[in-house]
């Protein structure tokens, strides 16, 4: 693999090194692991204009963790502007276990994306590849799939690169493959995002028992679209207790209509309107049937 272009972004200047051999040059990084606490270790990355479908191919070789080390780990980094922003590929051994993970950082914080124990070997070479195709990303290493998401947020950078934290990797080879070029579909809003603002509502029929009392709505917001709404109130003695708060220039917790259809392959738990595809469903007329009925 060609020397130039690369830049270290963190850790010791005189780790990064580079190897002669028969199979061309090799980069070689060794983070000593001496900072416990250092939680970037050593990074290098070079730029590369990436399209929006590419896979990546490297070749690495990791080094079985020090005596006495019990979190090492060596990344592929891509979609990154430095040691901060961007995916991670990772290759970790904690507490003598190995994961594979691909991680997602930005504004501080690292979001676990695939996280599954896989016995990997030191001192072997090992295949990576990650294809990235549009908000899908794909991870492989040698024949094994360790995981595939969808991240609606994709990032979007130009740098790929290594780290390695508390141990040492030699890089033997490394190529960014062009998939295709095509436009990334519309970033999904979340939730909060797409509620706009109320402009006007209106108050409609209710229904009623003993014990309850529901009185429909309509709301009209910024985005001209209407939704039903519904405000729940109790009997309490001889009168009603609204149990739902007003509505106000933000909140639709009131609002029959405010569901989401959500659709996708890799939706993740933890950021389902990120992971996956959201489509609105919405409620915009309500008949009353009789004083206990409503549709």
């Amino acid at each position: 693999m060609e020397s130039g272009g690369w830049r270290q972004v963190a850790g010791n200047p005189d780790a990064v090194g580079w190897v002669d051999g028969a199979a061309g040059r090799r980069m070689r990084l060794c983070d000593s692991g001496t900072d416990a606490a250092a939680a970037t270790g050593l990074v290098v990355l070079t730029e590369a204009r990436l399209p929006t479908g590419y896979e990546l191919r490297a070749r690495l070789t990791a080094s079985a963790p020090p005596s006495g080390s019990t979190d090492c780990s060596v990344d592929l980094l891509f979609d990154a502007v430095d040691a901060e922003t961007g995916y991670r590929f990772r290759l970790r051994e904690l507490n003598g276990v190995r994961y594979c993970s691909l991680l997602r950082r930005e504004a501080g914080e690292t979001e676990a994306l695939v996280d599954v124990v896989f016995g990997y070997s030191f001192e072997t070479p090992l295949d990576i590849r990650v294809a990235v195709d549009g908000l899908r990303i794909e991870a492989r290493l040698g024949d094994h799939l360790v995981g595939t998401v969808h991240d609606a947020r994709r990032l979007r950078h130009d740098a790929v690169g290594f780290a390695a934290r508390h141990t040492c990797a030699v890089i033997e080879s490394f190529q960014v493959v062009e998939l295709h070029d095509n436009p990334l579909p519309p970033r999904v809003r979340g939730r909060r995002e797409a509620i706009g603002q109320l402009t006007d509502h209106v108050g409609g029929p209710h229904i009623q028992n003993d014990r309850y009392r529901i009185d429909f709505g309509t709301a009209r917001w910024a985005d001209s679209e209407t939704t039903v709404t519904a405000a729940i109130s109790v009997r309490l003695a001889n009168a009603w207790v609204r149990v739902t708060e007003g509505l106000d220039r933000s909140d639709r917790e009131q609002c029959v209509g405010d569901w989401y259809l959500l659709s996708g392959d890799y939706g993740r738990r933890a950021d389902l309107y990120g992971s996956l595809a959201a489509e609105r469903l919405r409620f915009t007329a309500v008949e009353q049937t009789d004083e206990h009925t409503a549709v």
